[in-house]
């Protein structure tokens, strides 16, 4: 007796297309998506700058008319005069460079209405004269040496040199390895490199009162999109927008 088996089932060429169909629809439907947000962000933009903001993405860098316009340039930043901080002799190359001074003070710290004193890392002087008691809890008046800001001479975006309210407005904040090596001979006699920082203690595990640590934070390399007016000059200036 011959054995029956159930037919096979084929997938008509109709039913393929309907398939094919739907996946292309749903990735039309995405790119859409994808278009329209990139529209909306566009459109916020021109609302936010207060007209037309020409996008440098294709033009292959600065060109002239366009001074006064609101431009759109996308890119990695490219730091052309990389800062320095001349006084410890350090550089590093970033948009924005930031010198941090901590001295070893005395802090009051009340609890329940009794004072206490401890010895703290602290970023600016501490004024020992106002504590509840200050015998034997005084403070240095003044830092020797203060905390400082260097910006880069020049940063650029797609060719673009960006202004200092720009460089200011870039994000992010991460420490710089000082390099010991590089001090001029006045500050090597006195700054050694410990956990990151060059301090002036002879035994940096157990700071004393008044030693001194520095450190230094930079502005980190990395992608931006930048939405600006154009200024005009040589190079091609970004001033903040509005």
């Amino acid at each position: 007796m011959a054995k029956m088996h159930p037919p096979r089932r084929q997938v008509s060429g109709s039913a393929l297309l309907k398939v094919l169909g739907a996946v292309l629809l749903l990735g039309a439907l995405g790119m859409l998506a994808s278009t329209e947000n990139a529209l909306l962000a566009y459109r916020q933009a021109e609302q936010r700058h207060g007209g037309e903001v020409i996008d440098m993405a294709h033009q292959g860098g600065p060109r002239p008319g366009l001074y006064g316009y609101m431009v759109r340039v996308a890119g990695p930043i490219d730091v052309v005069a990389p800062p320095r901080d001349d006084d410890f002799n350090q550089s590093a190359s970033t948009p924005v460079l930031v010198r941090h001074v901590e001295m070893f003070q005395w802090r009051e710290v009340v609890v329940a209405g009794e004072a206490h004193y401890e010895l703290d890392w602290v970023d600016r002087p501490v004024d020992s004269s106002h504590f509840t008691q200050p015998v034997g809890h005084v403070n240095p008046r003044r830092f020797p040496i203060a905390g400082r800001q260097f910006d880069s001479g020049q940063v650029d975006v797609g060719g673009f040199k960006l202004s200092s309210a720009l460089l200011h407005a870039l994000p992010g904040s991460v420490q710089m390895s000082p390099d010991p090596k590089a001090l001029p001979p006045n500050l090597a006699a006195s700054f050694s490199l410990h956990d990151g920082y060059l301090t002036t203690s002879a035994h940096p595990s157990t700071p004393r009162l008044g030693d001194l640590r520095v450190s230094w934070t930079m502005v980190p390399l990395q992608a931006v999109t930048v939405v600006a007016r154009l200024k005009g000059g040589d190079p091609f200036i970004f001033g903040r927008g509005g």
